[in-house]
């Protein structure tokens, strides 16, 4: 991974994500990508975005964004004096949510990094949070959430979880085990299964993942649904010291036909550990 976006709204959240983000590729040659997005005006109909761009109100915003991106870069220079990558650092005038894929595609980033406040109840069907709403927006690009509270620890067990429904790709993979090299971490390979045995099928796509995976340590947990996927997956990393969780994001999975919940959502809001989101190729 050589280009990282750290999206970040100057909150105690994303300045963790960010700290994390540079612990976890210290050693690396990574270029780090801060980028904040602002609003250029508010709400005004009739009013095209070329006319916001020269109010009174853009300009003060622009120079509020870009004093606070001073301080932020230089706030993180003085905690990683001896970075040896490139730190840029830019603000835009625009929505989040374009903001990021604009970006992604403009510095050809690997990997996007977030971090995320979590929610509960009404909060995750009305509010939801920014990580979450970007994760649902990125179809091509891993994305790796960090909860507010979480610290860094170096990357020793990973956790992969799956349910063996569909084959693998080797681009799925790659990006987890590029994270696991960084701490030579073990990969956990947990297979959920509403059925005592895996199916012909799933056996074959269990073989075809050990085989993407047989340059990494793994080990092999199959455990039965008797719960809500989300408390299960909860339930599991902290119970195993668990410092990073991932999964696919495929569209019409399994998780989300059997158990009606939007598996990849509740986990990003619930979970305490660093969560890995990777794209499902088509």
């Amino acid at each position: 991974m050589k280009k990282i976006l750290l999206p970040t709204d100057f909150s105690e959240t994303s300045v963790n994500a960010i700290r994390y983000a540079f612990n976890l590729f210290n050693d690396t040659e990574a270029e780090m990508h801060l980028v904040h997005a602002f609003d250029v005006a508010p709400s005004t109909l009739g009013v095209t975005r070329e006319e916001k761009l020269k109010t009174h109100f853009y300009e003060v915003t622009e120079a509020q964004a870009k004093e606070e991106m001073k301080k932020l870069l230089d706030r993180i220079k003085t905690e990683f004096p001896e970075r040896k990558g490139k730190i840029r650092a830019f603000t835009t005038p625009n929505d989040l949510m374009d903001a990021v894929p604009n970006a992604i595609k403009e510095l050809q980033a690997d990997l996007v990094l977030m971090g995320t406040k979590g929610a509960t109840g009404a909060q995750e069907v009305f509010l939801g949070s920014n990580a979450v709403k970007v994760m649902k927006r990125l179809k091509n690009i891993p994305l790796l959430l960090v909860p507010g509270k979480a610290t860094y620890t170096e990357l020793k067990h990973i956790v992969f979880f799956n349910d063996l429904r569909r084959h693998f790709e080797k681009e799925e993979v790659q990006p987890m085990v590029d994270l696991a090299k960084l701490g030579n971490a073990e990969i956990s390979l947990v297979y959920l299964k509403h059925v005592n045995e895996l199916t012909p099928e799933q056996e074959k796509n269990k073989e075809e993942l050990k085989h993407l995976l047989k340059e990494m340590e793994t080990r092999e947990l199959v455990m039965a649904l008797e719960d809500e996927v989300n408390q299960v997956i909860t339930d599991f990393t902290a119970k195993e010291n668990v410092n990073l969780l991932a999964m696919i994001r495929n569209k019409h999975g399994f998780f989300e036909k059997i158990f009606r919940e939007p598996v990849i959502s509740k986990v990003a809001f619930h979970t305490e550990v660093p969560f890995l989101v990777i794209p499902e190729i088509p």
